[in-house]
């Protein structure tokens, strides 16, 4: 447990302790003056007070204490990358354009390659480097509640492997 724990729990031991030491010192002067004073708590009424109130500390400090032996440190799961054996077949921009073109007749969806996410297409292309070659790939990825999803779209591949990607829908 860390230390910080320990710390909480002392400084709240003696906030309770000092709280009951208030309580039973403390006479209220209105009280007094209207002769309707009003008697000191027990001995025994203190002592209940600050032992309940330093268990309910305590048991709060336990409960923290098994909490941290249970604590299994969150791990963010990998992100997604294409991998070389996820690649299908190099493709060019024009066909992939062409076979990505969008003709909706109510006029809804952009007639542009991807349609509204044409943006997000001419912001992948102009990532391409004059080396890079375009290949179409389809592959897998685990998020961190163990789904497995399917992914499919393009990636731009280099001498060193595959790197910026394009998901299609």
């Amino acid at each position: 447990m860390e230390m910080n724990a320990w710390l909480y729990a002392a400084l709240y031991s003696c906030f309770v302790t000092l709280i009951t030491l208030f309580i039973g010192l403390y006479q209220s002067p209105k009280l007094k003056k209207r002769g309707e004073g009003r008697k000191r708590p027990s001995p025994t009424d203190l002592f209940l007070v600050l032992l309940f109130s330093l268990l309910g500390g305590w048991i709060f400090l336990i409960y923290c204490f098994i909490e941290d032996l249970n604590y299994i440190p969150y791990e963010p799961p990998s992100p997604f990358r294409v991998a070389t054996e996820d690649l299908i077949e190099q493709v060019s921009i024009e066909s992939v354009e062409a076979q990505s073109f969008i003709r909706d007749p109510l006029g809804a969806v952009p007639s542009l390659p991807f349609g509204h996410l044409n943006h997000a297409w001419e912001t992948f292309k102009e990532k391409a480097l004059p080396n890079n070659e375009l290949w179409s790939f389809k592959g897998g990825w685990v998020d961190e509640f163990e789904e497995t999803y399917s992914l499919e779209g393009y990636v731009l591949v280099a001498e060193d492997g595959p790197g910026d990607f394009f998901f299609t829908p």
